[in-house]
C-alpha cells in the first residue's frame, strides 16, 4: 500500500452515506501529486469497517476539502493527528515513545539522554484524550513532551522511577481542573505504564539511532505513521502493573498557562521529587525573552514587529490550519441559532474587522471561548441580532486591538458601538502611568497581559484573538484602572478613539481615498488631512487653534471627549480631520458651521474656567 494511504483522523466524526467518498477525497487532495490508489483505499476502509466490499470504489467530490469538513464537523482539533494535515504532530510517535519509555527506566538512563541533547520540545506527538470534547475538557495532549518535562524538573539519583506514571498522572489532574474526566487520567497512567514496561529491554544501539533521528528530523525520511483502523485502537492497552500510588504534591503549568515563581525543590526520598517551578506548559514557550530595557529597545522592537496592528487581511485556509472551531455565517436557521447562543454566553468577545484576501470581502470575525465566527459585514440576516446584544449594557463589551476600523464599521451599519472596548487604549494608559513604553507589538501584548507565546505559529489576528477575554480581564482588574484620575483619562481616550473611528473614512468629506491617519516607524499617528485639501461640496475643514496664559493640560483633549460623549458627530454630522496638543479640525456641512463655533467656544470657555485658564484666545480657520 502506498505510504500516504491511511484514513484522515477526521473519519471518526463523519457519518453520512458518501463517508468513504469523502475521505477518499481528503486523502487524495492532501497527497502529493494527487496520487491514492482508489482501490487500495477502499480496501483500508473495509479493514475499518467503514465501507463494505460491496460498494463501489470511492471517488472524488471536487465541493469537499478539510475546511469544509472542519468548518461543518468543529474538528479541527484533530488535524495534529492526521498524517494528511500540514499540523501533523505524530510523525516520529513510536520513536518518542520509545524515547520516553528509556527516560522512564531509571535515573542514569534519562541522564544519558539528556545529556546528549533530549528535550522536552523534541517529543512533537499528541495523545488523543476525548473524541468528542465538550466545554472544557482537552480533546487532546503532548502528553510525552509534558511527561519528560516532569522528569526533568523532579529527577534526583534517589527517585524511585516505578512511580512516575501515577505522579505524572496525579499531577495532571491536580492541576486541570474541570479540564480532564476521570477515564482520562486512568488511560494516562496505563499509557504511561505500558511504555515503562514494554520497551525496558530495548538495546542501547536502537535507543541511539532512535535519538539521532528524533535530533535530525529532516534528515530523516520516515513515512507517517498510520492511524489504527478503529477507535478502539486509540486507547491505550491496560497495564498489568499494580498501581502503586506515591503521594504528590500539585505540579503547575501541565494545561494553563499562569506565571509563578521558582521555588525551592522538596526532597522526598524515594518519591519524585515536584518542584513549584511553572513547568510542562501546553502553549507557551520555554524560553522567555529578555524584557526591554528602555524606550529605546521598545522602538525598535516595534519597528521590527510587523504584526504591530490589527485587522490583517485574512484567508480562510489561516482559520482551517488553526485547529479551533470556526464557522463562516450565511444566515441559515441552523447557523444563527448557534450564533445566538454563542453571544448570549459570552457578554465579553472579541472582534475584528478583518478582509478575506481571496474575495476582498470584509467581515467581522468574532472569537470567545476558542470558537470563532466570520461573518459578513453586510449581512442583513445576523445584523439585527448583532444590534440586539450590543446594544447598552453595563457588562457587555466588543473587545479589539484598535478600534478605529470597527468604529466605523459598525456605524456604517447601524449597530450600537458604546461596548467597544480597545486594549490597545487602555494598554497604553497603564503603561504611561508606570513610565513605560505604551505603544508595544502585539505579541508582546499577549505575553505580557495573558502569559502566551505564539509558539505554532498561529496567524497573528487568530492567535491574539484567542486571549482577548483574558487580555480584558487582566486590565480592568489592574488594581490602577480603579484610580479615578487615570479612570477618567482612559475614557478620554477611548472617547477620542470613537471620534477618530467615525470620521477613519476621509472619502466621506473630502475628495480622498486615503484613511484619518497612518503610523509611523516607532507608532505615532500621522494624520492625513492638510488644508489644501479638497472637501467635497458643501462641506468645510474648520481648524481651531486655542492660547491660553499657562500650558493647556490636555484642554483640547477634554474638548473632543466632549464632543464624543454629547454624540455631536451623530447628531450633527461632524467630523474630526486632526488634532494636536492645542489645536483641533473639524469638518462640518455649511449648514452647521456657525453652530460648530458657538459649540467650540462655549465647551472651550466652561472647561478653560474648571482648569484656571481664563482669558482663552480661540482662533478660527476655515477652508473650503
Amino acid at each position: 500500500m502506498h505510504k500516504k494511504e491511511y484514513l484522515p483522523a477526521c473519519y471518526r466524526y463523519i457519518k453520512e452515506d458518501n463517508r468513504s467518498h469523502i475521505l477518499f477525497t481528503l486523502a487524495t487532495k492532501n497527497t502529493k501529486n494527487n496520487t491514492v490508489s482508489a482501490a487500495e483505499f477502499h480496501s483500508l476502509l473495509c479493514a475499518a469497517e467503514l465501507s463494505s466490499i460491496e460498494e463501489p470504489l470511492p471517488e472524488l467530490m471536487e465541493e469537499v476539502s478539510c475546511f469544509t469538513i472542519v468548518s461543518n464537523y468543529k474538528c479541527g482539533f484533530i488535524c495534529g493527528l492526521c498524517p494528511y494535515s500540514s499540523r501533523y504532530k505524530n510523525r516520529f510517535a513510536s520513536e518518542e515513545e520509545i524515547l520516553l519509555a528509556y527516560s522512564l527506566k531509571n535515573y542514569h538512563s534519562f541522564q544519558n539522554l539528556k545529556k546528549q541533547g533530549l528535550n522536552p520540545n523534541i517529543f512533537q506527538s499528541l495523545f488523543l484524550l476525548n473524541e468528542f470534547p465538550s466545554g472544557k475538557i482537552v480533546a487532546t495532549l503532548p502528553l510525552l513532551k509534558l511527561a519528560y518535562n516532569y522528569i526533568e524538573h523532579t529527577a534526583k539519583p534517589n527517585t524511585d522511577f516505578g512511580k512516575y506514571p501515577t505522579a505524572i498522572a496525579e499531577a495532571l489532574d491536580q492541576n486541570n481542573h474541570e479540564k480532564l474526566l476521570p477515564q482520562n487520567i486512568q488511560a494516562i497512567r496505563e499509557f504511561l505504564s505500558r511504555l515503562q514496561h514494554e520497551f525496558k529491554n530495548t538495546k542501547e544501539n536502537d535507543i541511539q539511532r532512535i535519538l539521532d533521528m528524533c535530533l535530525n528530523p529532516s534528515s530523516v525520511a520516515k513515512p507517517s505513521s498510520p492511524p489504527p483502523a478503529k477507535k478502539e485502537d486509540t486507547a491505550p492497552r491496560k497495564s498489568t502493573v499494580p498501581d502503586n500510588k506515591p503521594s504528590v504534591e500539585c505540579l503547575s503549568g501541565l494545561l494553563q498557562n499562569t506565571e509563578q515563581k521558582k521555588g525551592t525543590e522538596k526532597a522526598l526520598n524515594d518519591k519524585p521529587v515536584i518542584s513549584e517551578t511553572n513547568i510542562l506548559q501546553l502553549h507557551t514557550s520555554i524560553v522567555a525573552k529578555p524584557a526591554k530595557s528602555d524606550e529605546k529597545s521598545h522602538s525598535k522592537e516595534i519597528i521590527e514587529d510587523s504584526n504591530l496592528y490589527l485587522p490583517l487581511s485574512f484567508s480562510v485556509k489561516d482559520t482551517e490550519n488553526t485547529g479551533y472551531p470556526f464557522s463562516i455565517l450565511d444566515g441559515c436557521p441552523g447557523e444563527l441559532h448557534q450564533f445566538e447562543a454563542f453571544l448570549l454566553y459570552n457578554p465579553i468577545v472579541g472582534v475584528e474587522l478583518v478582509t478575506d484576501d481571496e474575495t476582498s470581502e470584509d467581515m467581522f470575525l468574532f472569537c470567545a471561548s476558542n470558537s470563532f465566527y466570520y461573518v459578513p459585514v453586510r449581512n442583513p440576516i445576523i445584523l439585527p441580532l448583532l444590534r440586539t446584544y450590543f446594544s447598552k449594557s453595563s457588562v457587555r463589551r466588543q473587545v479589539c486591538l484598535e478600534p478605529y476600523r470597527l468604529y466605523y464599521s459598525f456605524r456604517q451599519q447601524k449597530l450600537p458601538y458604546e461596548n467597544i472596548y480597545s486594549l490597545r487604549t487602555s494598554y497604553k494608559v497603564l503603561a504611561d502611568v508606570q513610565g513605560k513604553c505604551g505603544i508595544r507589538p502585539l505579541a508582546g501584548m499577549v505575553k505580557d497581559l495573558a502569559s502566551r507565546e505564539n509558539r505554532y505559529n498561529l496567524p497573528p489576528h487568530i492567535f491574539s484573538m484567542l486571549h482577548y477575554t483574558k487580555m480584558y480581564e487582566v486590565l480592568e482588574n489592574n488594581p490602577l484602572m480603579h484610580d479615578a484620575k487615570i479612570r477618567n483619562e482612559f475614557e478620554i481616550l477611548s472617547g477620542i478613539d470613537s471620534l477618530m473611528g467615525i470620521g477613519y473614512e476621509l472619502k466621506d468629506v473630502a475628495d480622498s481615498s486615503a484613511s484619518l491617519f497612518t503610523r509611523n516607524q516607532r507608532g505615532e499617528i500621522c494624520f492625513s488631512y492638510q488644508p489644501d485639501m479638497i472637501m467635497k461640496k458643501g462641506i468645510c475643514s474648520v481648524t481651531f487653534t486655542l492660547t491660553a496664559p499657562g500650558p493647556l493640560n490636555g484642554l483640547v483633549s477634554n474638548l473632543l471627549y466632549r464632543f464624543a460623549k454629547q454624540h455631536l458627530a451623530e447628531y450633527f454630522g461632524y467630523r474630526m480631520l486632526r488634532f494636536t496638543s492645542d489645536s483641533f479640525t473639524i469638518a462640518t456641512t455649511e449648514d452647521n458651521y456657525a453652530q460648530l463655533c458657538k459649540i467650540v467656544a462655549n465647551l472651550s470657555t466652561y472647561l478653560a474656567e474648571k482648569q484656571g485658564l481664563l482669558p482663552l484666545t480661540i482662533k478660527e480657520k476655515r477652508h473650503m
